[in-house]
């Protein structure tokens, strides 16, 4: 039996790619020979937090015009804007405390 056509995935958009999932998921793309490309808001730190290869494009998640533009091109998205690790300052709810009546944090699987 034949596998069917695997699509040609070269350019990807990573939504969320300045935070520390992302950051692993463009070096991984760039490993693997693709073309990786953020959305960022602030493209001077994404420049000095990715690695060399990464397209850059600035602006907001919630300008549609700016979406638009970032996902021009592109075969593949991967959003990981919003992961709980991602932005570098992530406080388990059982310590923040605003919410420590918490006893558990539940990771998103």
């Amino acid at each position: 039996m034949t596998q069917p056509a695997r699509p040609n995935i070269n350019r990807v958009l990573i939504i969320g790619g300045t935070g520390s999932i992302g950051r692993l998921v463009a070096a991984r793309l760039l490993e693997l020979g693709r073309l990786p490309r953020v959305l960022t808001r602030d493209p001077d730190r994404a420049r000095r937090a990715l690695p060399d290869g990464v397209e850059v494009v600035a602006g907001e998640l919630a300008d549609p015009t700016a979406v638009r533009a970032a996902v021009a091109g592109v075969d593949a998205v991967v959003m990981t804007h919003g992961a709980p690790y991602g932005s570098g300052d992530y406080v388990p709810r059982a310590r923040h405390p605003a919410t420590a009546h918490h006893r558990r944090h539940r990771p998103l699987s």
